[in-house]
């Protein structure tokens, strides 16, 4: 797969080698993350939603996320967000194929589940680490 691509203009320029990325299936040695993803930041606490945000990642040769996709999507817009920017900073031991680094296009699956119902005055309660990365 090859994430899209301005077309390069001028004429009588040779052909570059794009970078390659490849699916998990296809890797010896799967991408690894260098740091937990930061999901849960405290502006998030007072919202109380539950959902699941699928997102398709673009890791290339050096470990950095150089895209991401949204491929599916039930939360908030501050939820999704903030998955995004904490994707963005996120680098990675890149994947590897027969030894050597490669570009990844990895699915990630963000979930909150948010227990709390609202109480009477509308304020959410305090709660800590209601989301997860698959």
């Amino acid at each position: 797969m090859r994430p899209e691509q301005p077309a390069a203009s001028g004429a009588g320029l040779l052909p570059l080698q794009s970078l390659a990325y490849y699916t998990p299936d296809q890797l010896s040695k799967r991408p690894q993350p260098l740091a937990k993803a930061e999901l849960d930041p405290p502006d998030l606490n007072p919202i109380v939603a539950s959902g699941k945000l699928v997102l398709k990642l673009w890791i290339d040769n050096g470990g950095k996320v150089t895209r991401i996709e949204i491929e599916s999507n039930d939360l908030p817009p501050k939820f999704v967000g903030t998955a995004l920017r904490a994707f963005e900073r996120l680098r990675f031991v890149p994947g590897e194929r027969e030894g050597r680094a490669v570009g990844t296009v990895l699915n990630i699956e963000v979930v909150y589940e948010d227990g709390r119902s609202l109480p009477d005055d509308g304020r959410a309660p305090p709660v800590d680490g209601r989301s997860r990365a698959r």
